[in-house]
């Protein structure tokens, strides 16, 4: 909840209380679980003003998490931007919105801080007041002593206020933080024109379990600044032998032969997103200091005109024991790679994919990753080296498999596999694109390759249907609108007639298990909701038959397994 929304007066207790008549009779377990229940309903606050005992009662669970804009951080004068009387019960506090370090109106040229003559007074006052805000964030954050977990969200395109990123002084204040544990950033960590201070080194960050750093836009690493390289590089200098979850853009994770020097006895996800970055060492170096990794996700996308290097090279003799590892996604996999003979047999998930998908590969870009410097290739496999990398993998106890390639000759053989190598799956995606002279899809050919998978739930399809509109065929405006285009609207009843038949062919020759069949109708712009649902209807009388689910964009529908499947189809 939002500061400032559970603040009203709590109400006088009448004459008639009795304690005997009050939630006082359950225990403070009890208490706490009613509360915690009611608490996401947002119910817990009209309970919270009935009186001054259930007020206090329920501050705990109330006021566990604090939601604060940050420019309310910097308007303050001191630490107050939160009531002391709250921070005895702040377990997670949340920063919206960027620092705005150069309209800070409590800072004044008398602030007694050494004047730098080589300075402008612009530079000198922006300078003092993220020193300023670094202490009051301090003192306030330090004084929590529940406070384990602190995220920031810094909002960018026409939602952005003030400059991007954090202040060096801010991030010390925050990280050096004794009791912080989780720490999450979405959003820019340094401005461009922030560098490192003499005085800030990051030599008191907290023992961290999570570092989750998260950007919503596409970068070059040439246009990645040398001090958030550095910042990066320090914070995981002294958290790497405590933190559990390691979430950061490719183009700032510090490089293959420094962090292979360092142990990672407690890492058990890993993620790392953006461009590739070439480096000599192979990236096994750095994995096989990782023990216990249970998640590994390597969404790394290609430099035009580079090929994916291997991630264990064979000529590499390195023992890498994962006996925990259950959830496998590399982008653009090479079939040569010894990482996938490799495999533990707790593996539960693989995905085998292009990153960004190679329907969404475009020759334009937009303007920011232009800006940006983003120039990626979209290498695809052929379905001869997606079976080359399948018949590595020992995966008897895998439940769900993503897979995205080009058809080629050994296509039949390759469903085959899928269908007798792992026979636990019950979610299967496949992003499968025609081969050059293909007009039709062997929807038959393929279905009879998975008939084998019996306790198969979920199929995804992108079968890459001749004749289908390509993916900018509808433009944001009149995807919106109710009232789409004769020829727009005789498109998608093409549509649903190619999808229909291809459901009730697959239902037809799949197992018993299958309740959901989905088809990719890929759309670059407009609406995210691009996965059509076919619900499996089964009767005496009719047999297997597949309805069409109805969804409207307030609908909430879901497929089995949620958590792994969604009709939204993601980057």
């Amino acid at each position: 909840m939002y500061y400032g929304q559970a603040s009203s007066p709590p109400m006088v207790m009448t004459a008639h209380w009795h304690p005997a008549d009050t939630l006082r009779r359950l225990d403070d377990d009890i208490l706490y679980t009613i509360f915690g229940m009611l608490r996401p309903r947002q119910n817990l606050r009209p309970l919270s003003l009935t009186c001054k005992w259930i007020r206090f009662a329920c501050s705990p669970v109330l006021f566990r998490e604090c939601f604060v804009l940050s420019w309310t951080v910097d308007a303050s004068s001191g630490p107050q931007f939160v009531p002391r009387a709250l921070w005895p019960y702040i377990c997670a506090f949340h920063f919206t919105g960027s620092f705005n370090r150069s309209e800070l109106p409590w800072v004044t040229e008398d602030d007694g801080y050494p004047l730098d003559p080589l300075l402008d007074q612009g530079c000198i006052r922006r300078r003092v007041a993220s020193v300023k805000l670094g202490d009051t964030i301090r003192e306030a954050l330090y004084s929590m002593a529940l406070l384990c977990t602190v995220s920031i969200i810094i909002p960018c395109g026409a939602y952005a206020t003030g400059k991007p990123g954090v202040s060096p002084y801010v991030l010390e204040a925050i990280w050096s933080t004794p009791q912080l544990r989780h720490f999450v950033i979405n959003g820019p960590l340094c401005h461009p024109e922030d560098p490192i201070p003499s005085g800030v080194t990051f030599s008191s960050v907290a023992r961290l379990s999570t570092f989750c750093y998260l950007l919503n836009l596409y970068r070059s690493p040439s246009k990645v600044t040398q001090t958030e390289k550095e910042v990066v590089l320090r914070v995981l200098l002294h958290t790497h032998d405590t933190l559990e979850v390691l979430v950061c853009p490719s183009e700032c994770f510090p490089s293959v032969d420094v962090m292979g020097l360092w142990q990672w006895p407690m890492l058990h996800e890993l993620i790392i997103r953006g461009e590739r970055v070439a480096t000599p060492p192979p990236l096994i170096h750095i994995l096989s200091k990782m023990p216990r990794l249970r998640v590994l996700y390597l969404q790394l996308a290609e430099p035009a005109h580079a090929a994916a290097p291997l991630i264990w090279p064979p000529s590499l003799d390195l023992q890498c024991e994962w006996r925990e590892l259950e959830r496998l996604a590399v982008a653009h996999p090479h079939p040569d790679d010894n990482l996938y003979s490799n495999l533990p047999d707790t593996l539960l998930d693989l995905a085998l994919r292009c990153w960004p998908r190679n329907y969404k590969h475009h020759a334009h870009y937009n303007a920011n990753q232009l800006e940006a410097g983003v120039r990626w290739s979209s290498p695809l496999l052929s379905s001869t080296e997606m079976l080359c990398i399948l018949r590595k993998i020992h995966a008897p106890r895998l439940t769900f498999l993503e897979l995205e390639f080009r058809a080629d000759s050994y296509d039949d053989q390759l469903f085959r596999h899928i269908g007798c190598a792992f026979p636990a799956l019950t979610g299967l995606i496949v992003h499968r694109y025609r081969a050059p002279d293909e007009d039709v899809a062997p929807l038959a050919a393929i279905a009879d390759g998975l008939s084998a998978l019996r306790r198969l739930e979920v199929l995804m399809l992108h079968l890459d249907f001749a004749g289908l509109p390509n993916a900018n065929l509808f433009e944001r405006s009149s995807w919106r609108s109710r009232f789409l285009k004769p020829r727009t609207r005789k498109q998608l009843a093409e549509i649903d007639t190619t999808f229909t038949h291809a459901a009730n062919v697959f239902a037809g020759l799949l197992g018993p298990a299958l309740s959901y069949i989905c088809f990719l109708r890929p759309l670059f712009y407009g609406s995210r909701h691009q996965w059509i649902p076919f619900r499996i209807v089964r009767s005496a009388e009719d047999g297997v038959s597949v309805e069409k689910c109805r969804i409207n964009a307030s609908d909430t529908f879901q497929l089995p397994h949620s958590q792994r499947f969604s009709i939204y189809e993601d980057d």
